[in-house]
């Protein structure tokens, strides 16, 4: 069989069909587990969260100081861990009372972080479990801790895409 330049294209198309599906696929996954991230926030006037329009919203308004230690309870790791991979210093962080709402560009990374939990506990179907695996090395992250790549927003999206091939059964 001869493979002609249109049989390529057609592969191209598979290809790309393939993966718009994979990424609505970790989109639908991902926000069937919104309520447990509407808990895990923990506000009480914190509006349904399977909009994403509310979690922008919800980060330009902030999120408590409360919620980060929700948060780093959730993860597993020591919040004394997780205040370098913020962009606010800790001294900052420490004139904020626990009912005051953070800035948006802290609290949108927290945002994402109670994500990677709600999606990781569902997945796993254990908090222990998942605390567990953000805690250990990951061959399909190269040796790194899950944890490690809490500091960056590309981190935390490939967590979430590992997280859903893992839910998927296509974890490489």
């Amino acid at each position: 069989m001869v493979i002609t330049r249109s049989h390529l294209t057609f592969f191209n198309k598979i290809r790309h069909f393939s993966y718009q599906y994979s990424k609505l696929a970790q989109i639908y996954t991902l926000m069937s587990h919104i309520p447990h991230l509407n808990t895990l926030i923990g506000q009480p006037d914190t509006p349904s969260l399977d909009d994403p329009y509310e979690l922008i919203r919800l980060a330009r308004r902030g999120v408590s100081r409360a919620t980060l230690k929700t948060v780093s309870q959730g993860l597993g790791v020591p919040l004394k861990e997780l205040l370098p991979k913020l962009p606010i210093g800790e001294r900052t962080l420490q004139r904020y009372n626990n009912e005051q709402y953070l800035p948006s560009h802290v609290s949108e990374q927290i945002i994402q972080w109670a994500q990677v939990i709600s999606f990781g506990h569902a997945v796993f179907e254990s908090a222990d479990v998942f605390q567990d695996w953000m805690r250990s090395t990951n061959r399909a992250l190269g040796g790194i801790k899950p944890a490690d790549l809490l500091d960056t927003r590309q981190g935390a999206e490939l967590l979430l895409q590992l997280l859903g091939q893992i839910d998927h059964g296509v974890y490489r």
